[in-house]
């Protein structure tokens, strides 16, 4: 497991769960073309770092592409 990830995961979980790692830009782009995944990291995911106003942005474009 990489380090830092167990502040956001319980290591004990016994479903195997990895992060996705998008740039901004790669996330909202994702979101433009209306990807399934991107429905879902905005319906179920959680956001580790940076800034939170970018799953909003996500959202308009998602709904809109």
């Amino acid at each position: 497991m990489p380090s830092g990830l167990p502040d956001f995961i319980d290591p004990s979980l016994l479903v195997d769960i990895e992060p996705c790692v998008y740039t901004t830009e790669e996330f909202l782009k994702m979101a433009e073309e209306g990807r399934r995944s991107v429905g879902e990291i905005l319906a179920y995911g959680r956001l580790l770092a940076g800034n939170p106003g970018v799953i909003e942005v996500a959202w308009r474009r998602f709904k809109s592409g």
